[in-house]
């Protein structure tokens, strides 16, 4: 598969229904030895192995929760509007402290403290975020729940950097959101696209704790992943050899000059036109039509938040839902995300 790929889209996280997005990096973790986690995005990203963490093939790189991580290019995140990334993560029972999954970023080297960066960390619950500061200007995406001891896991981290919301999956599954344009930074404002610091593994927070545990097929793409490309991300043992599944398949821009120029600029109007509130107790109104086109929508929790907006408030906590709304025009279809936050009783 080529590392470039410009493609219409039937369905696309985002505001726009073209995309031209590459896959940055594929690492699938796979060696048995060596100092170099080989990269197979095509993009000869290759990261390090440090301090000699167990290369166990299919099974990923084992880290010591000491000292062992693995480091990966600088300025990852140059240039990008919108962000994704996946990894599988196996943590062990000893590990403790705050420690980060993995860390895209940097650490200011006066105070050792994060200082702009993407993270996600499975204590005291998993959570993923990104702040273009440090600690207290997080905005962050979090489960409730510390991340499962002795068990893979696959935690994939969705940032839409034009509509300004944050979505946290688990083993291809949605499991929280957030949306809020104002607060949520683009990540190529991170260290203004310069990022020295990015790992797995390790915390850019220096007085962190390391990894103890496994981690395989770690996988970052510059635009916001669709929830169904998420579901269909590849899990498991992973053999190398070229890129495999959950970003944009096909070979180039398939034609339709003009006319295709004039539907991806409707259905991009026609999403950028819609908004929902954040939270809600109340039946929401959901917009049918946006610069003249059809709006359907799509519940991740028909039980609570239904297609047509009829709320069911659940019992006890509050419930985040994911709520899609998706359009077309002249055969180019758009999707955009919205994270509505549902009152408990």
């Amino acid at each position: 598969m080529p590392s470039l790929r410009s493609t219409f889209l039937a369905a696309v996280v985002g505001l726009a229904a073209t995309v031209c997005s590459r896959e940055i990096l594929f690492l699938p973790l796979n060696e048995t030895s060596g100092t170099q986690a080989r990269d197979y995005s095509g993009n000869n990203n290759h990261g390090r192995f440090v301090n000699s963490p167990q290369l166990r093939g299919t099974e990923g790189a084992r880290l010591d929760g000491v000292d062992d991580h693995i480091t990966l290019p600088n300025d990852l995140l140059r240039n990008k509007q919108h962000l994704s990334v996946s990894a599988e993560v196996f943590v062990r029972p000893e590990q403790s402290g705050e420690y980060f999954l993995f860390g895209l970023g940097n650490t200011d080297s006066a105070s050792g403290l994060g200082q702009g960066y993407v993270f996600a960390t499975g204590d005291p619950q998993l959570r993923v975020g990104i702040s273009r500061y440090t600690w207290d200007n997080e905005s962050e995406v979090r489960t409730g729940a510390a991340l499962p001891r002795n068990t893979w896991r696959a935690v994939t981290f969705v940032i839409n950097g034009n509509a300004g919301t944050l979505a946290l999956f688990t083993d291809g599954q949605f499991v929280s959101g957030r949306t809020n344009n104002k607060e949520v930074p683009v990540p190529s404002q991170l260290g203004n696209g310069q990022t020295r610091n990015n790992y797995i593994g390790r915390s850019l927070f220096v007085k962190d704790k390391y990894l103890a545990g496994s981690v395989r097929n770690f996988r970052v793409w510059d635009h916001a992943l669709s929830s169904a490309e998420v579901a269909a991300i590849p899990r498991g043992a992973q053999q190398g050899g070229g890129s495999q599944g959950g970003g944009n398949q096909g070979g180039g821009n398939q034609g339709g000059g003009g006319n295709q120029d004039a539907a991806i600029r409707r259905v991009t109007t026609a999403l950028e036109g819609l908004s929902l509130p954040q939270e809600t107790s109340r039946n929401l109104d959901l917009p049918t039509s946006s610069n003249g086109l059809q709006v359907t929508w799509t519940s991740s929790r028909t039980d609570i938040l239904a297609n047509n907006g009829r709320v069911t408030r659940p019992r006890g906590a509050d419930v985040t839902v994911e709520i899609t709304a998706r359009v077309s025009s002249d055969g180019v279809a758009g999707e955009r995300p919205f994270y509505v936050t549902i009152w408990g009783q």
